[in-house]
């Protein structure tokens, strides 16, 4: 009994695999991401995100938005058009996902204080939870945003900001962000990627 469970377990494994992404397979598809985001996905580029450790539906879903043309960024149009299978997303995006992220170091101590405020006042907490770290198993996923590069950050607040952000109706990141300022959205830049 033991062996057949064991058996089914392997020849089940493939299945699972594909359903959820193959970072192996991943490696290779990926490859075309690692001159701007890094092999390990630590983009070192302050301007570009990271995806180490990000969750794998996110990353599928920003994908798919980039080939499908509702995010719009020339050169990840470009990127994601040439997954032409969904499974090449998943397995791009378990590869970085199953990258260990790198805890980051705010620079501006009193800017960090101030956004981790700013971050209560706005609840952001409720959607990206208190350490920012995300959820994949909402719909849609909310991103892990710890670490991530500042500028990155600046830059897709004020996109959500200005109407730039193009996403469907149902994300409530243009309502909440509208409610910030500059400095706002500065200070929890600075505290998102010190955590």
């Amino acid at each position: 009994m033991r062996m057949q469970f064991a058996l089914a377990l392997l020849l089940a494994a493939p299945l699972v695999l594909a359903a959820e992404g193959n970072p192996t397979a991943g490696a290779e598809s990926a490859k075309v991401c690692f001159l701007c985001h890094g092999k390990d996905g630590e983009s070192h580029t302050s301007a570009i995100p990271k995806l180490a450790g990000q969750h794998a539906p996110y990353i599928v879903r920003q994908l798919t938005q980039y080939r499908d043309h509702k995010r719009p960024d020339g050169i990840m149009e470009q990127i994601a058009s040439k997954f032409t299978a969904e499974q090449d997303m998943k397995n791009v995006a378990a590869y970085f996902a199953g990258k260990p992220r790198v805890k980051g170091v705010a620079a501006k101590p009193e800017a960090a204080a101030l956004g981790k405020e700013s971050y209560a006042k706005f609840q952001c907490a409720q959607c990206h939870g208190e350490e920012g770290l995300g959820r994949a198993d909402t719909t849609p996923p909310t991103p892990l945003l710890a670490g991530q590069n500042k500028n990155y950050l600046i830059k897709r607040l004020t996109d959500f900001q200005n109407g730039q952000a193009a996403d469907d109706a149902a994300n409530p990141m243009p309502g909440v962000v509208k409610q910030m300022n500059i400095v706002d959205i500065f200070a929890v830049a600075e505290y998102l990627s010190g955590l």
